[in-house]
């Protein structure tokens, strides 16, 4: 997945972390605070990870693609539950929005 290109950088959306007061902040601050918590916590969980989002073309929408070895001892939807528990400790609902898909892959997968 490529990153968010330099044009898409500077358009914003309204944000709050929970409890925080609504602001407008660029997506590409959302976009580098998704994947460092998302980095940080399944690391701190013992899940070194990749963590790749691109812009979804002609949103305001975003893809995830999560790849890790350790993946391979969790049923898919227990990849799933653990990355959108994450989220949900660190997003509000609406930036929740913000968010199209999150693939959990190991490499294996990803390779085919």
């Amino acid at each position: 997945m490529a990153e968010l290109s330099t044009a898409r950088k500077s358009r914003t959306h309204l944000s709050t972390r929970k409890g925080g007061a609504r602001r407008a902040i660029p997506r590409s601050h959302f976009m580098n605070d998704l994947g460092k918590a998302l980095r940080q916590e399944l690391s701190q969980q013992g899940i070194p990870a990749d963590v790749q989002i691109e812009s979804v073309p002609t949103t305001k929408l975003f893809r995830v693609m999560i790849t890790a070895k350790k993946f391979k001892h969790l049923e898919h939807a227990e990849r799933q539950s653990l990355v959108w528990r994450i989220v949900d400790r660190h997003f509000t609902p609406e930036q929740q929005l913000q968010i199209s898909m999150i693939v959990t892959l190991t490499p294996q997968e990803l390779e085919g």
